[in-house]
């Protein structure tokens, strides 16, 4: 039996995106988070220019600061409160980091990225 579409594509899909940040969302240990943290601790002090905006859901900002890595001394390191409306991050979104560590039946925010242009 085939499944329908599990993202509504009405609820992510971005009308007038302003494409401006690395993204990465849901900052807990099984979404990537140490990988994450590594590239972030890397940009910031290689590439500060590139914005990298960490959108909390399950995982929080108290998980970002208990990863081992002084990530707050990065300007470039942004952080946007868990939303209902994904669009408020797809919109600002202009790569999607998708380093997750565990097999997923369907990385819904690699496909909610996709559906929004976004690498």
């Amino acid at each position: 039996t085939a499944l329908p579409n599990l993202v509504d594509l009405g609820r992510v899909r971005v009308d007038r995106p302003d494409p401006r940040f690395l993204t990465f969302v849901n900052p807990c240990p099984d979404k990537g988070l140490y990988p994450f943290a590594r590239i972030a601790d890397e940009l910031g002090r290689r590439r500060p220019e590139i914005p990298l905006l960490v959108v909390e859901s399950r995982g929080t900002r108290r998980d970002l600061d208990a990863c081992g890595l002084d990530l707050r001394r990065h300007p470039n390191i942004h952080l946007m409160p868990r939303t209902p409306d994904p669009r408020e991050f797809w919109g600002l979104t202009r790569v999607c980091l998708v380093p997750s560590v565990v097999r997923e039946s369907q990385g819904l925010v690699a496909v909610e990225a996709m559906a929004n242009g976004r690498r």
